[in-house]
């Protein structure tokens, strides 16, 4: 599931106007779905009458996000677990544009859109090739209460090189301590019987205490030997 913030504003009375969004939030809700969790834009857009043809240009921004995340597999992984992540290019963005006027009709007012990032904004009424139109028939007016709204619900960006960060790095750091918690649990049900048959053999508990001076030496010796090899 996802939750979306977006901007509303409100048009001018003139069918041939630019005007600023607010900040407009993509954000996931749990850690089911892989991908961002959450990502806001900022944008213009421009309503203007096209030969007849009511038209939309729209220009969208991706915010700075230092706190970026990404969720993988149930999990999710910050810029400082996987510096990859800060590298994601959101090219697009799909979503519902919203636009209440009452001379518009239902499916005009309300529909699913794909907004390119970046792009330029010019006298032509080109927003960044992100120009769709609203309806074949303008409008005589459009009224300052009218809200044009845009509800991001999807992103699109390739994220295989952080997906393939995680499953290098992470997996790694799992297994690892996998090792360690088999090693310990064998240590702990193997070695007490172990000494119990030294004390036995040799009748006293210094020997057993000998054998675990041993053992550990000999772990230090092999962190040695490893550290020498990881270099």
């Amino acid at each position: 599931m996802f939750s979306a913030i977006c901007g509303i504003t409100k048009a001018q009375n003139s069918i041939d106007f630019t005007e600023n969004f607010g900040i407009m939030t993509y954000q996931v809700l749990g850690v089911n779905k892989n991908g961002l969790r959450s990502e806001s834009f900022s944008g213009k857009y421009r309503i203007y009458n096209h030969v007849g043809l009511l038209l939309l240009g729209y220009h969208l921004s991706v915010q700075p996000n230092p706190n970026r995340v990404y969720i993988y597999k149930g999990k999710t992984y910050s810029i400082s677990d996987i510096p990859e992540i800060n590298d994601i290019k959101i090219t697009g963005v799909k979503g519902t544009l919203y636009i209440k006027h009452n001379a518009l009709k239902p499916t005009e007012q309300e529909r699913k859109i794909i907004i390119n990032i970046g792009g330029y904004l010019d006298n032509s009424g080109s927003l960044g090739g992100n120009n769709i139109e609203v309806a074949s028939k303008t409008p005589s007016t459009f009224p300052k209460n009218t809200s044009v709204r845009f509800v991001p619900e999807e992103l699109y960006y390739n994220a295989s090189a952080v997906q393939t960060a995680i499953e290098k790095r992470i997996p790694e750091k799992a297994n690892e301590i996998s090792a360690l918690l088999i090693v310990g649990v064998s240590g702990g049900a193997i070695l007490p019987p172990v000494l119990g048959v030294v004390t036995d053999i040799f009748k006293t508990q210094i020997s057993a205490i000998v054998l675990i001076a041993a053992i550990w030496c000999y772990l230090l010796w092999l962190i040695s030997i490893v550290r020498k090899t990881s270099k």
